[in-house]
């Protein structure tokens, strides 16, 4: 049974190592998300930073633009704040899921041995140690 209780730990670990690595990639996308907003935002302070003829006439859908690359990257920054939170939970709960399993698996040893000392104790009782040549 505690074997089985074992295997069943295992698994469920398993399944917590991919959560973990999935809020990681979650983080991961939304970090690149928010570094393409901020080049994009300084390719257009860039534009409008130059001296050219044409940025008058597109200076009002470039404000408009900027503003809404602002808008996007707050918006951005609290999404990427709820998943770093996401990320140290998960972390935390691999690390229970992690010392349980260890801790079973403690157990299970421990329960072999002591199974495979009884066995020893008992044969030796009988006489049948047949380890001896």
């Amino acid at each position: 049974m505690t074997e089985q209780r074992l295997k069943s730990v295992q698994r469920l670990l398993s399944l917590q190592k991919q959560m973990h690595k999935l809020a990681e990639w979650r983080l991961l996308s939304l970090q690149r998300q928010e570094a393409d907003l901020a080049a994009r935002q300084k390719d257009l302070l860039g534009y409008l930073d130059k001296e050219s003829v044409f940025t008058g006439l597109f200076a009002k859908s470039l404000f408009a633009r900027l503003k809404s690359i602002d808008e996007s990257r707050a918006e951005l920054a609290l999404r990427t704040r709820d998943q770093e939170k996401e990320v140290l939970e998960e972390c935390r709960r691999l690390g229970r899921f992690e010392r349980g399993a260890d801790n079973l698996a403690q157990k299970v040893l421990q329960a072999r041995a002591d199974v495979e000392l009884a066995e020893t104790v008992e044969r030796s009782a009988r006489g049948d140690d047949t380890s001896l040549p």
